[in-house]
């Protein structure tokens, strides 16, 4: 086998090997983008469960403190029905409301920005490796291209005469 021949065998493998590596950093890439994704995912069920433990516990907590109020009120005497033991009840459960659902919708608002920054990992993964994959098919084709134009197969700058070797 020529020097000729032996050089054009090591730049093939070269390209192959240089077109492998990209394929396999894309398959890198996009593998720790599923990671993230998926621990994106998992922080978002959590905040999901939050708000739903949030919501009970806060609820719990509003009817323990209007009970409460309520039973100061009748202790001291005042009159369960009166109009200042309804709108000490209906402040007091208006500001327990609120509160609960400032904490759920502000967990849920986590929760899904969590789903939104999981799929945007998805797609960059995947996108990641078809980019790779098409660098990849670009370094073969370069690599083919000078492979022949410096072949000697007659194209144009491919360091042959074809009529040269009929002679």
């Amino acid at each position: 086998m020529g020097g000729s021949a032996v050089g054009s065998a090591l730049s093939i493998a070269g390209v192959g090997l240089s077109a492998f590596g990209q394929v396999q950093q894309a398959k890198g890439t996009q593998a720790a983008d599923e990671a993230r994704a998926a621990q994106l995912t998992r922080a978002a069920e959590r905040g999901r469960l939050a708000a739903t433990q949030t919501s009970a516990q806060m609820t719990e907590d509003l009817n323990t403190t209007l009970g409460n109020i309520a039973a100061v009120r009748a202790a001291s005497g005042a009159d369960p029905t009166s109009p200042t033991t309804a709108a000490i009840l209906d402040r007091q459960e208006y500001v327990g409301n609120r509160a609960r659902d400032i904490s759920v919708e502000n967990l849920m608002a986590q929760a899904e920005e969590n789903d939104a920054s999981a799929n945007y990992m998805r797609q960059a993964g995947a996108y990641a490796l078809s980019q790779g994959k098409l660098g990849a098919f670009a370094t073969l084709l370069k690599g083919v291209g000078q492979g022949v134009s410096g072949s000697g197969f007659g194209l144009p700058g491919g360091g042959g005469d074809p009529t040269a070797a009929a002679a």
